[in-house]
């Protein structure tokens, strides 16, 4: 299904969750929306190689956020 509607994302354990309960597709959650990642504290991953900066910045896309508590001192 995903290639044939060309979805990058598919959550696939909601999917067959409401697959195999027999839900009604009108009640079904949204299952190609990917969700989006909420941060207490985002910063800028300095650990992104300069290969991917500079793909990055050709590509005119965001930077890569981590969790600062994520990143090692």
């Amino acid at each position: 299904m995903a290639e044939q509607y060309k979805y990058r994302y598919v959550d696939y354990h909601i999917f067959l969750e409401n697959l195999e309960n027999g839900i009604d597709v009108e009640n079904v959650p949204d299952f190609l929306t990917k969700p989006v990642k909420i941060y207490r504290d985002p910063v800028i991953d300095p650990r992104e190689s300069w290969k991917q900066w500079t793909m990055r910045q050709l590509e005119f896309k965001d930077p890569p956020l981590v969790e600062r508590d994520d990143l090692p001192e």
